[in-house]
């Protein structure tokens, strides 16, 4: 069996909801968060696929003009 590496990125769309004291507390809780799991799952055996995350970071104001990753939005927050 031959090893092959290499990087790729990812983009996902999440939704949240926390509990904080005010709008700036739960503004901090998600852009200020230091940790997010990640794992790739091989399909074929159903284990684990080894990964290191380089960086990420939370969007909280989205490129002008980014057509590509449609899905991209910027960072929204509503007090319930």
């Amino acid at each position: 069996m031959k090893e092959f590496y290499g990087s790729a990125s990812v983009v996902i769309d999440f939704s949240y909801s926390v509990e904080a004291e005010n709008i700036e507390e739960a503004i901090d809780l998600i852009l200020g968060a230091e940790g997010m799991g990640f794992i790739l799952i091989n399909k074929k055996t159903d284990e684990n696929i080894d990964i290191d995350v380089n960086s990420w970071h939370v969007a909280d104001k989205v490129g002008i003009g980014n057509v590509i990753e449609s899905d991209l939005h910027n960072f929204d927050i509503n007090e319930e």
